[in-house]
């Protein structure tokens, strides 16, 4: 298997300190929560094929909706979906 090429992330307590308050608080941005938590994985060694997994992040919904191939079905001319025959 190939050497990652990756650079490696060195925290200091002092960071993950700080990661791991984000990543708790109730109030903190959900990007931020995220963001934090990669780092956190990073930082303890894991890839970021690893990371993502761990995290689930890469099989978040999108924001815009589904696509036509998720559903199925063709764009009108009005912009909404039909069904598939």
């Amino acid at each position: 298997m190939a050497k990652s090429r990756r650079p490696l992330i060195f925290l200091s307590e002092e960071d993950r300190e700080r990661l791991e308050r984000i990543r708790t608080d109730p109030h903190s941005i959900r990007k931020h929560v995220e963001r934090a938590t990669i780092i956190l994985h990073l930082g303890a060694g894991l890839t970021l094929s690893q990371t993502m997994r761990a995290t689930l992040f890469c099989f978040r919904p999108l924001a815009a909706g589904p696509s036509a191939n998720q559903t199925g079905g063709q764009p009108d001319r009005t912009g909404s979906r039909q069904k598939a025959a």
